[in-house]
């Protein structure tokens, strides 16, 4: 097993918006599939907190067309710790491709760890929960400059991200 990404946990977290997708660039370093996708996050009341972790592919940096995704599933009330959900469908990665992995979050009263980042390659994309679009070109994603520290777990193979230890 490997990790696509950077499974990190950063050291602040942002309240969300119902239907917010925070995404986070990482760079495949072999051919390999992707299982899983893992993120820090915390709620305070399992009624209303879904997530879905989702892929998309890259397009000159910026997250393109969706590649797979979770279910949906609930975030247990407790404090800030890492969840993890199989995508629906395994995903294959190409090597030297770069990817985009992260959540789209339910609730308002959800908390995604993030830190400001100075640049990073991360995007944020606000719409309807549940309605994962199959394409971000010209949907409003805006880049975010913070690290959301999401990661995915793959079948094999040497798995480097764009982001300073």
């Amino acid at each position: 097993m490997a990790t696509l990404g950077d499974a990190t946990q950063p050291a602040n977290q942002i309240g969300t918006a119902s239907g917010v997708m925070f995404l986070q660039r990482a760079q495949s370093a072999s051919a390999q599939t992707l299982n899983s996708v893992q993120g820090w996050s915390s709620c305070p009341d399992a009624n209303w907190a879904e997530q879905i972790y989702v892929i998309y592919s890259d397009n000159s940096g910026a997250p393109d067309v969706l590649l797979g995704q979770s279910a949906a599933f609930f975030t247990a009330p407790e404090s800030m710790s890492q969840r993890s959900a199989n995508l629906i469908t395994p995903v294959s990665l190409s090597s030297g491709a770069y990817y985009w992995i992260g959540a789209q979050i339910e609730h308002d009263a959800t908390y995604v760890a993030r830190e400001d980042s100075g640049g990073l390659d991360t995007y944020s994309y606000y719409g309807t929960f549940n309605t994962i679009p199959s394409d971000l070109t010209g949907t409003g994603a805006v880049a975010s400059g913070s690290r959301f520290g999401f990661s995915g777990t793959t079948t094999s193979g040497a798995v480097i991200n764009t982001y300073p230890a």
